[in-house]
């Protein structure tokens, strides 16, 4: 209930807080403390037909009305028989609500609050929401009415007023953990009525970093063996995506790194973390050449190490690492291969269709496509 304010000693009554524009309901009790009556009843509940009984003033309906119009009132019934009558009008208590809350909510059950009370008073009494409640999915059920709830907007909270008999109901939501490149990993709960759940996590998780791979994004489930390949580039107009994949309470997305494969003859082989800005000499670079022949670098994009085929894109480096001018710029993207030919290998290596395939087999499972 709202915490009562006493009055001065010499005001001879209590009032108690209440929004300005209050409205008197059945069950309220007003104080009307008269100066020339001293000996007065002076606490007066107001009866089931919105009436209170007054000893001079009579039956005055005051349900509906706040403060200010029954002092209107009250004024001028005194006046009919009292000389220059001095009163003091106040609110003694005010009729509680019954409001139910029942969902994800860490106190369920029915509260009683003071009317006018609002939706952070019933959030108080409830103990908030658990971490599995979809604050998107919250509504008031009064009478015949479905009202949505903003959880987010504390402001509209503060200002939403319960009703007698309302029920407060908070839909779980889907608990999905996202790791990996993005800024803000954890677990987060996304709605289940969403079209969007992947999306929601990643905006959840603070969004991807510029390391992100969104075209390779896992969905990993406890109950398949392998993860689910999602490419979150790939969309429809209306910017959903083409092909959309169910989110199950208890997934885990995974944001991959971008990265390509070097293999063949260098120091360092296997997968490179990419920032996006890698060319085909900072990748071989960093990856070694002692063992390997730079005349014939190959690149396999990713596009055709996905589809095993035999497209590939040779480059001379071996001017390159004498002379900086004549560095070739080519970029090097998320899921390309760099293929470097071992110096113990004489031409035609990369001559038939047998070792390149197995260079892309090689690949696929780096990259898990």
């Amino acid at each position: 209930m709202a915490p009562p304010v006493w009055a001065k000693p010499e005001e001879g009554f209590r009032r108690i807080s209440v929004p300005p524009n209050y409205l008197l309901k059945p069950g309220d009790q007003l104080e009307i403390v008269v100066d020339s009556l001293p000996e007065a009843e002076k606490i007066y509940q107001i009866r089931s037909d919105g009436i209170i009984q007054h000893a001079v003033a009579g039956e005055i309906k005051v349900a509906g009305k706040n403060l200010f119009d029954v002092e209107k009132v009250l004024k001028q019934r005194f006046s009919f028989s009292l000389k220059r009558p001095v009163f003091k009008l106040g609110i003694y208590s005010v009729a509680e609500m019954e409001i139910s809350a029942v969902g994800e909510l860490n106190h369920q059950g029915k509260f009683l609050l003071s009317a006018g009370s609002s939706m952070l008073d019933l959030l108080a009494q409830c103990g908030g929401l658990t971490e599995k409640a979809d604050v998107s999915d919250c509504l008031i059920i009064r009478g015949d009415q479905k009202i949505p709830v903003n959880m987010k907007d504390r402001t509209q909270l503060g200002v939403f007023k319960l009703d007698n008999n309302d029920v407060f109901v908070v839909s779980p939501g889907k608990r999905v953990t996202v790791n990996g490149e993005v800024r803000q990993p954890g677990q987060f709960t996304v709605s289940f009525k969403s079209p969007t759940p992947i999306d929601d996590a990643l905006i959840l998780a603070g969004g991807a970093n510029e390391k992100a791979a969104l075209q390779r994004v896992l969905i990993v489930r406890p109950t398949l063996r392998t993860p689910i390949v999602v490419d979150l580039n790939d969309r429809q107009p209306d910017g959903n995506l083409k092909h959309p994949v169910e989110v199950q309470d208890g997934d885990t997305v995974s944001v991959q790194p971008m990265r390509c494969a070097v293999l063949g003859g260098v120091d360092k082989t296997g997968q490179v973390i990419l920032t996006g800005n890698e060319t085909l000499f900072d990748i071989v670079s960093a990856a070694g050449t002692s063992k390997g022949r730079l005349d014939e670098v190959v690149v396999i994009r990713s596009a055709d190490v996905a589809a095993g085929t035999e497209k590939r894109e040779t480059y001379n480096l071996e001017e390159a690492f004498t002379d900086l001018k004549s560095i070739p710029k080519v970029q090097i993207y998320d899921g390309d291969v760099v293929f470097v030919p071992p110096v113990d290998n004489s031409g035609g290596i990369m001559g038939s269709a047998g070792p390149l395939m197995n260079i892309i087999w090689m690949a696929r499972s780096l990259f898990a496509f």
